[in-house]
């Protein structure tokens, strides 16, 4: 019997057209019967809506109608090339408002991944935060970007602010870039802001010849999701190391310098300045034309192939792990890292002559992506010392002195004291406070 099925369902599965033997097998199967239209589809065929619906007793999605008829060539799992594209994660501030960006302003200062890029030297300024939503089923967090100084009537040529998500060359290798089976990215998001804005997406790769892709995107003030797919560049290779690979921007204000030039949409070419960033709304002002201006992000996803995939959802566990590679911190998440800030993590230090104390190696969540900059801040257990000082506890009393980071790896570090106790070869207890980067 059990041989007769499996002759049965191996028929199934390769015939074209499904026989009355099939039929009837898998009729045990499924209390509702099955056509052999139903069937025809299990042999590679295209699957339609209908024989989808037949199957799953709902109206079928495009994205499962990629999924059952091949169109999908991506893994189904670990799709996603970004990192945090559900900003979930933030380190650095816990939610908590930045203000006042602007022209000195390139570095990390918001959610995790997500770089703050800014030339020129105008006036204008912005804000960042993540914030909670409850109006897109599925997703809590969104990035906000809000005007804080708008531009005002002149726009010097040279002024510009993206965003900026860097990916490492190595997690990149499935593209193929450079190379004749080059395979095309699909970027999918949700975005919503002020009504009628029109900001540019960009794929960029900073080589020797650089090279770029663009799209123009339209804001609304509910949420939409937009899917592009990026053809397949056949030019240039991207190298398979820890350093950058590939830029995804968002360009939402730039002057002339970056949108005096010509538009194509999703062409690979190499860079000509005054094409990167055509479109934006405002004659180039975009986001800081107005103090009013808004606009909010979240489900970024990057893939490999053709077809935009349901967003994957990871874990809040991996997606902090997959942050701390590049940016890790002493205290609990909900500690922003600073001066004086309680990061409740204590260690050990030993006096190891008359001008030296050492702690034990420090070592890092996670492997970060190279030997990081380690910067020690003031703890705030005690609000003992200035800049940069930890406090350790000799004899009945607190100490307070400067420690500096050494022998730092991707691994971890031991901080060190030209200052020492009362007696060599004894250990302290110390409050400690730091954080690492090793960002793109």
């Amino acid at each position: 019997m059990a041989t007769t099925k499996a002759t049965t369902l191996a028929h199934t599965i390769a015939s074209t057209t499904s026989s009355t033997a099939d039929l009837d097998y898998a009729k045990t199967l499924n209390d509702t019967g099955v056509t052999s239209t139903e069937f025809d589809k299990l042999d590679g065929l295209t699957a339609t809506t209908t024989e989808l619906n037949k199957l799953s007793g709902a109206t079928a999605t495009t994205d499962e109608l990629n999924l059952v008829d091949g169109s999908v060539t991506g893994p189904l799992s670990h799709r996603n090339l970004m990192i945090n594209g559900a900003m979930l994660v933030d380190q650095r501030n816990n939610g908590a408002q930045k203000i006042n960006i602007g022209y000195t302003d390139d570095d990390y200062r918001t959610l995790d991944r997500w770089r703050n890029i800014w030339t020129g030297s105008g006036s204008s300024r912005n804000s960042l935060q993540q914030v909670s939503i409850t109006d897109l089923a599925g997703f809590s967090k969104a990035l906000k970007i809000g005007c804080v100084t708008a531009e005002g009537s002149t726009q010097a040529a040279g002024e510009s602010f993206r965003m900026a998500y860097r990916f490492e060359g190595q997690d990149l290798q499935g593209l193929e870039k450079g190379f004749s089976s080059a395979k095309p990215v699909t970027v999918s998001f949700w975005v919503k802001g002020t009504a009628g804005k029109t900001f540019v997406l960009e794929l960029h790769q900073a080589k020797s010849t650089a090279r770029h892709a663009t799209q123009q995107f339209s804001v609304t003030s509910n949420w939409v999701k937009h899917y592009y797919t990026f053809p397949g560049d056949t030019t240039n290779t991207i190298d398979c190391n820890n350093l950058e690979g590939l830029e995804l921007n968002l360009w939402f204000m730039a002057g002339s310098n970056y949108t005096s030039g010509s538009y194509t949409a999703l062409t690979w070419a190499n860079v000509t300045t005054a094409n990167r960033a055509v479109g934006i709304s405002n004659s180039g002002k975009g986001i800081v034309n107005s103090t009013s201006d808004e606009v909010y992000f979240t489900g970024f996803q990057m893939e490999i192939g053709s077809q935009a995939t349901p967003f994957e959802h990871r874990s809040f566990g991996d997606e902090i792990l997959r942050c701390q590679r590049y940016f890790c911190k002493s205290g609990p998440y909900a500690t922003a890292p600073a001066q004086t800030s309680d990061t409740k993590t204590v260690t050990t230090s030993i006096d190891m002559a008359g001008d030296l104390m050492r702690t034990p190696y420090i070592y890092f969540p996670i492997n970060m992506r190279t030997d990081p900059a380690v910067t020690l801040l003031k703890e705030g257990a005690l609000q003992y010392g200035g800049n940069g000082t930890w406090a350790w506890y000799e004899q009945g009393s607190w100490q307070t002195t400067s420690f500096a980071p050494s022998g730092i790896t991707e691994i971890g570090y031991a901080a060190h004291s030209g200052d020492a106790g009362s007696s060599d070869g004894r250990a302290y207890y110390m409050h400690i406070n730091w954080k690492a980067e090793a960002e793109l």
